[in-house]
C-alpha cells in the first residue's frame, strides 16, 4: 500500500539529536514566572517540538484567523502583521500540538466565522477527533460594510445629498476617536444617481456576533475505553460539574436529599447584549467582552500605538481640513498642502494604550474554558498567548501553564498581566 504524504515528515526533527537542539533551546528560552506558570518569548513551533511527547493535559489558545483582504501586504485583521500567513491552517502546528499532548487530550482553539474551516481541517488531518464546535455569541460587533449605493456614486462621481445629521458624540466610536467626524456628528446621506437608488441598502457583509471554538480531542490510547484512559493519564474527558450553570427553578422539597438543579453546559456561550435578547440565559453560559479588566497590571509598560500607523497616529486619523484619513488605502490618503493639513484635536489615549493587542479573550470566558478541560495539577499550553488571558486564567484556578507568544511586546503585556493576577491571589 502506497504511504500517504505526510508534512510532518518535511518539518519535524530527522532525528533524535535534532529533538535534543529543540529541547536545549526550549530551556534557554524558558521564563518561569513561579513554580506553576512558565513562558517564552520565542516561535510556537520551536518550543513545541522541545516539549515531551505525551506531557500536557490541554491546549487552549486563540491562534491568527489569518483574515487577509490584501495578498499585496499580507496583513490581517486591522490590518495587523501578526493576522497575516498561514500558522492556524499549517498541518506542522497542530502535529506538533497532538504530539506533546496526552492521549484523549482536548484542543480548544477559536477562529473566525470566514476561516475557521481551515484551521479544523489542519487540525483534523493532524489526527485529532473533531468533537464539536462551541458558538460563543457576542452583540458588541460592528458592522464591517461596504455601501454598494455610496460606491456607485463615487464611481460616477455624483455628490450625494444630505438629508441630515446624526448625533454620535456619546457613542463609542467616537469617545475613543474612531468615528472621523468633528464633534460627532454624522451626516445622513441618499442616493444621487440612479444606478446607485437602485442599490439603495445594498451591503457587502452581515455584522459580525459569534466566534467558533473547535473542540478537538487527541484520540484515546489504543486498545483501552474512555473510563481506563482517563484513570490512566487524567485525560479523555470533560468537568462537566465544574461548568454547570446556575438554575434560577428551586430544588423541590419532595426529596430527602439536595437535588442539582444546575444545567449541563452547552455548545452555546453568550454574552449581556445577547442574554437580554433570549430574555432568560440561565441556560448558558454568560460571557461579555473584556473591557478595564484588559489593562490590569499594564500600568508600568509605555504607551504605544493601538493601531497600525505612524508617528503615532491612528488608521484612521483624518484631516479636519478634507475629512480624508492620512493613513489609509491607496485613494484615501490626504493630499492637502502641509499648512493646511490639520489634525483633529483627541486625547492621545485614544491613540495609544498599554494593552494594544486587537483581540484581548475576557478572563471568565477562559477560566470556563480551563476548568472545562483542564485535569486537576493538569498542564495547560497555549502557542498563542497573545495578552495572556489563558495564562492568567490558569493561575486563577491553580492550573500549571505554559505560554508562547513570538511578539516582544504582546509577551511583555501578557507577563505584566499575569504577574498582576498572581500578585492579587496572593494578596487575598
Amino acid at each position: 500500500m502506497k504511504k500517504d504524504f505526510n508534512l510532518f515528515d518535511v518539518f519535524g526533527p530527522k532525528s533524535t539529536e535534532d529533538r535534543m537542539l529543540c529541547k536545549k533551546h526550549r530551556r534557554k528560552m524558558a521564563e518561569k514566572i513561579n513554580n506553576f506558570i512558565t513562558l517564552y518569548n520565542d516561535d510556537c513551533i520551536r518550543i513545541l517540538k522541545g516539549l515531551d511527547d505525551d506531557s500536557i493535559s490541554c491546549c487552549i489558545t486563540d491562534p491568527p484567523y489569518h483574515l487577509t483582504s490584501s495578498k499585496k501586504d499580507n496583513r490581517g485583521f486591522m490590518g495587523q502583521g501578526w493576522d497575516g500567513g498561514d500558522i492556524a491552517f499549517s498541518l506542522s502546528l497542530w502535529k506538533e500540538v497532538l504530539r506533546v499532548l496526552k492521549p484523549g487530550a482536548h484542543l480548544l482553539a477559536f477562529g473566525s466565522p470566514r476561516t475557521s474551516h481551515r484551521m479544523v481541517s489542519a487540525i483534523e488531518m493532524a489526527g485529532f477527533d473533531i468533537r464539536d464546535s462551541i458558538m460563543w455569541l457576542y452583540g458588541e460587533g460592528m458592522p464591517k460594510c461596504h455601501n454598494i449605493a455610496k460606491a456607485v456614486d463615487k464611481q460616477y462621481g455624483a455628490i450625494r445629498e444630505v438629508i441630515g445629521h446624526k448625533d454620535r458624540s456619546k457613542g463609542r466610536q467616537f469617545a475613543e476617536g474612531k468615528s472621523g467626524f468633528k464633534d460627532g456628528i454624522v451626516p445622513i446621506t441618499v442616493s444621487k444617481s440612479e444606478p446607485a437608488k437602485a442599490l439603495e441598502g445594498w451591503d457587502s457583509n452581515l455584522k459580525p456576533s459569534h466566534e467558533p471554538i473547535v473542540v478537538a480531542r487527541k484520540p484515546l490510547e489504543k486498545g483501552i475505553t474512555i473510563a481506563q484512559n482517563v484513570l490512566a493519564w487524567g485525560t479523555g474527558a470533560m468537568n462537566i460539574g465544574a461548568c454547570k450553570i446556575e438554575n434560577l427553578k428551586k430544588a423541590s422539597s419532595d426529596f430527602n436529599y439536595q437535588e442539582d438543579l444546575r444545567r449541563h453546559p452547552a455548545n452555546t456561550i453568550i454574552s449581556e447584549e445577547v442574554a437580554i435578547e433570549l430574555g432568560n440565559y440561565a441556560k448558558y453560559f454568560y460571557c461579555p467582552k473584556p473591557t478595564k479588566e484588559k489593562h490590569m497590571g499594564c500600568e508600568h509598560l509605555e504607551l504605544a500605538p493601538t493601531d497600525l500607523g505612524t508617528k503615532g497616529r491612528r488608521y484612521d486619523d483624518r484631516c479636519e481640513n478634507c475629512r480624508r484619513k492620512f493613513i489609509g488605502k491607496e485613494g484615501t490618503i490626504c493630499d492637502c498642502p502641509p499648512d493646511k493639513k490639520k489634525t483633529a484635536e483627541r486625547n492621545p489615549e485614544n491613540y495609544y494604550s498599554k494593552n494594544f493587542h486587537n483581540t484581548v479573550k475576557p478572563i471568565s470566558l477562559m477560566e470556563y474554558l480551563v476548568k472545562l478541560v483542564t485535569p486537576p495539577s493538569g498542564v495547560c499550553i497555549d502557542p498563542f498567548m497573545g495578552s495572556g488571558s489563558t495564562g492568567i486564567a490558569c493561575s486563577n484556578l491553580g492550573f500549571n501553564f505554559i505560554g508562547i507568544e513570538q511578539d516582544k511586546n504582546y509577551y511583555e503585556i501578557s507577563k505584566a498581566r499575569i504577574n498582576y493576577s498572581i500578585d492579587n491571589k496572593k494578596a487575598a
